[in-house]
């Protein structure tokens, strides 16, 4: 199998993988990933500590690998700047070291986060891979593994039909979400020129797909680093680590862009894997 090695400073796969930014990538043990990227299925393993190596990935896609795994980003100087704005996240980045967030496609971030509405990360795992195998491509040898459908694939199926692939009420975002990408109604690429909030604004139009799951998509679809995605666990670490509590989830966002201002995606990412983690040891 054809490989690359890529420099990957300090990069650590478990902490990048398994704190709730992606669904597709599985943990093989022995620190190797096997994950399925566009159209083909990749393995990832780091061969020491500043080497990422991929197999299954030729020369003519190191430049996309740079891109999705964000490797051009000095993190190293990232996680010492979060560090030093206050002790939860010198503790939290301390557990999540080596973390990156990754640049995911777009169009696969949005329908996931709004399958995993409701869901914790192993059903949303579950359902990712059941929508996959139902309306996307095999690929190749690979008797398990799918292409991601795309939106035409998923506008040629009726919401019934969508419905029966683990997505419960999920399946109304989904269809309208494919039927709005398919019609140009909501153009995913605009949103890279767009501001924090004006993205927010255009991914919202969406059914299905409210502040904290509009803000998944921005920071780990978009790389927009302003957003802060406040789920229930990051609503337990505000409360219980920074002792702050507020009647709607919106001020929490606002509370986070006040206190880490372009941070705010980084800091949100090292907390919540950090609270989600080590919940029972904290509440002690």
């Amino acid at each position: 199998m054809t490989y690359i090695d890529l420099e990957a400073k300090g990069m650590n796969l478990y902490h990048t993988f398994l704190n709730g930014q992606c669904f597709r990538w599985h943990d093989m043990r022995e620190g190797k990933f096997a994950g399925v990227v566009g159209e083909k299925v990749y393995e990832a393993q780091m061969v020491d500590e500043n080497t990422l190596r991929l197999h299954g990935a030729s020369q003519n896609e190191r430049d996309f690998f740079i891109r999705y795994f964000d490797l051009e980003r000095d993190y190293v100087a990232i996680e010492h700047n979060l560090k030093e704005m206050d002790v939860v996240l010198h503790e939290a980045v301390d557990f999540g070291r080596g973390m990156r967030i990754l640049k995911q496609d777009p169009w696969e971030t949005l329908i996931s986060f709004i399958l995993s509405v409701q869901k914790n990360i192993a059903s949303t795992q579950k359902t990712i891979e059941c929508l996959c195998e139902q309306f996307g491509r095999k690929i190749g040898h690979h008797h398990d593994a799918y292409t991601f459908p795309t939106a035409a694939e998923l506008v040629a199926a009726d919401e019934d039909h969508i419905r029966q692939t683990k997505c419960g009420f999920r399946a109304k975002g989904v269809a309208d979400a494919a039927r709005q990408i398919d019609m140009g109604h909501v153009v995913l690429e605009d949103i890279f020129d767009m501001s924090y909030e004006r993205g927010s604004e255009e991914l919202q139009k969406i059914y299905g797909v409210g502040q904290k799951v509009a803000d998944c998509i921005l920071l780990f679809g978009f790389g927009k680093v302003l957003a802060c995605p406040v789920d229930t666990w990051m609503k337990k670490a505000f409360e219980v680590l920074y002792h702050v509590r507020f009647e709607d989830m919106t001020a929490y966002s606002r509370f986070a862009q006040e206190r880490w201002g372009a941070y705010s995606g980084y800091a949100q990412q090292y907390i919540f894997y950090f609270m989600r983690e080590n919940y029972n040891k904290i509440k002690k």
